[in-house]
């Protein structure tokens, strides 16, 4: 996800730019947390849900404003409801690739043997239906070369 605005003024350079992302999830967040960031210039946060699923979320501290490099983005999180990206004043335009990458982790403090039950239903959700296409793909070409076949036997044969 890349956010591009251009022609774009404000009226005054003491004006920002606020962006705000609601969270709409099941089961609904019940604590976001920063935690340690894995490398400079990159913010974490850790949203949890319930005792049953952990999204970890990076996000670049820094956007490009009118072709400049490393205008910072203020990060910050309105309770459990909403993050809030502020950027100061540009003249024209503004690109921000937040680096908004998801970690799906299950919540090892469910009072479970530490299976990860959640996880391998997410996992099963992408692999059933890959291998109901795989098998699908398999049976299309089956019968495609038997056919073939088939037809090859016929022009070979001598009819009388």
């Amino acid at each position: 996800m890349t956010i591009a605005i251009s022609g774009w003024r404000f009226k005054s350079v003491s004006n920002n730019l606020a962006l705000h992302f609601s969270f709409n999830t099941t089961p609904a967040v019940t604590s976001v947390t920063r935690s340690p960031s894995p490398a400079t210039g990159i913010t974490r946060a850790l949203i949890r849900s319930s005792d049953v699923l952990d999204t970890t979320v990076n996000l670049l501290d820094f956007a490009e404003a009118d072709g400049i490099h490393n205008i910072p983005a203020n990060i910050s999180f309105q309770g459990l409801s909403a993050m809030i990206l502020s950027f100061p004043s540009f003249n024209s335009s503004l690109v921000y690739d937040p680096d908004f990458s998801v970690a799906l982790t299950g919540n090892n403090n469910n009072n479970g043997d530490g299976s990860n039950t959640q996880l391998l239903g997410l996992i099963a959700l992408v692999a059933i239906p890959c291998a109901c296409i795989l098998l699908a793909v398999a049976a299309t070409a089956f019968a495609i070369l038997l056919r073939a076949k088939r037809v090859s036997a016929a022009r070979a044969s001598v009819n009388f």
